[in-house]
């Protein structure tokens, strides 16, 4: 009980950063090289007023790109996109766990996988940053040796890190080069967002103990909760705030129905075979 108390006061304190959160960048493979796609979460709450998403294209070394995001509001605990893909419902074929999140569609959206990516406050100060400034991808690599190519491919925030108003590779797990090529789901039925893993990856286990560890969507937003790891897994167990139990699961994890469970915050206790354990903040809408 100890340990779960702690568990608690620490996510308390991290939820208290309301700055907005860039937690993945997709460069879609569908009809023009749709969808482009940058995923933002808000831990605590955020208004978004004056706040502009820029981007830095190829060699540019001025932002020259710039979406104004001011529409979003005031978002508490929840994912936002701005996309580009011609129209909503061409971008919800693609993301279909984004359907219900705010969105915002500009023809601004337009990186090709060597990009780079940041939001802005008002007075001009960094949020969070995606990408070298001032380098393209594929030149960071050859001069400098740092990939973080995303190129018909994406790039996606590892659990609880940033944000970051300076850039670090580390924190961020990449698709590779082209990973998305024929993927779209014209050519195979299946949504760009499984291909990738999922979206809505960001309240994963920071550091997790279990080989490859992703749960998702979170929040969940249709009753469904998704769970993949290389790790053989055990046991799921889901506790309320208080530290009670409310779930125990020892099968059946891919695909775990949470339908019954009010929306909230809860905590979700997942132990592989060879005894690591995680803990993940789960939200429910």
């Amino acid at each position: 009980m100890k340990k779960i108390t702690l568990f608690v006061s620490l996510l308390l304190a991290y939820m208290a950063q309301a700055q907005p959160v860039i937690t993945a960048v997709v460069d879609g493979t569908c009809q023009y090289g749709r969808p482009k796609v940058v995923e933002i979460y808000v831990n605590g709450t955020h208004d978004f007023t004056g706040d502009t998403l820029q981007i830095q294209t190829n060699s540019h070394t001025d932002w020259n790109m710039n979406i104004d995001i001011s529409s979003f509001g005031t978002v508490t605990d929840d994912y936002v996109y701005v996309y580009f893909d011609g129209s909503s419902d061409n971008f919800l074929t693609e993301f279909p766990s984004a359907a219900g999140k705010p969105a915002i569609e500009s023809n601004h959206v337009a990186f090709n996988g060597d990009d780079r990516v940041r939001i802005i406050a008002s007075d001009g100060s960094v949020y969070d940053l995606f990408g070298t400034p001032g380098v393209d991808a594929d030149d960071d690599y050859s001069q400098n040796g740092i990939d973080w190519r995303y190129r018909d491919s994406w790039a996606k925030r590892n659990p609880g890190q940033g944000p970051s108003a300076t850039f670090d590779v580390n924190q961020w797990s990449f698709g590779g080069r082209d990973a998305l090529d024929n993927k779209c789901s014209a050519a195979d039925s299946t949504p760009l967002e499984d291909d990738m893993g999922g979206i809505q990856t960001y309240l994963g286990v920071q550091n997790s103990s279990i080989n490859h560890l992703q749960v998702y969507p979170n929040p969940v937003t249709d009753g469904m909760l998704h769970l993949n790891a290389a790790d053989k897994i055990r046991s799921v167990q889901i506790f309320d705030l208080s530290g009670k139990e409310i779930m125990h699961l020892t099968g059946g994890f891919e695909n775990i129905d949470v339908s019954r469970l009010n929306s909230g915050i809860y905590m979700l206790k997942i132990t592989a075979d060879n005894g690591a354990a995680d803990l993940v903040k789960l939200m429910i809408e």
